[in-house]
């Protein structure tokens, strides 16, 4: 198990052992796992940045390539509307499911194994995708 830790102003990422805080900051309950529970400086960069975005409230997001789901969950505390996840990986996306769950956000995300053309909805008002910068170009490529 992990201890709690901060980043940015906003976020502490929080293991499912340990009780909340109440406090100004906004608790992540993350399970640790391989596929982006907040300790890389990626995601830590990503959260810094979509605190400071006001456009999230009310957001529909995307969130491509969502490993744990952490960035949908970050964007749904923070006032976006609703989530979808999408990864390749089958179990990220079960990790997702469990960190949403974790986090009482379970109805408020549609989580898809696939890749970005298996999304069927459209008009997001926010991509979220901490992934590799070549796949992010031939994304918009092949847009």
């Amino acid at each position: 198990m992990y201890q709690p830790f901060t980043i940015g102003s906003k976020f502490r990422i929080t293991p499912p052992t340990t009780p909340c805080v109440n406090d100004d900051r906004i608790d992540l309950v993350m399970q640790r796992g391989a596929f982006g529970s907040g300790e890389h400086e990626t995601t830590e960069s990503c959260l810094k940045i979509l605190e400071r975005r006001p456009e999230v409230k009310g957001a529909r997001i995307l969130d491509l390539g969502s490993g744990t789901g952490i960035l949908a969950i970050a964007a749904l505390k923070l006032g976006a509307e609703h989530a979808v996840c999408v990864d390749i990986e089958e179990d990220a996306v079960e990790s997702a499911r469990v960190n949403c769950q974790l986090n009482q956000l379970d109805d408020a995300v549609t989580h898809i194994t696939g890749t970005l053309d298996t999304v069927k909805e459209n008009n997001f008002d926010l991509v979220l995708a901490n992934i590799y910068g070549d796949i992010l170009l031939a994304l918009a490529e092949s847009s």
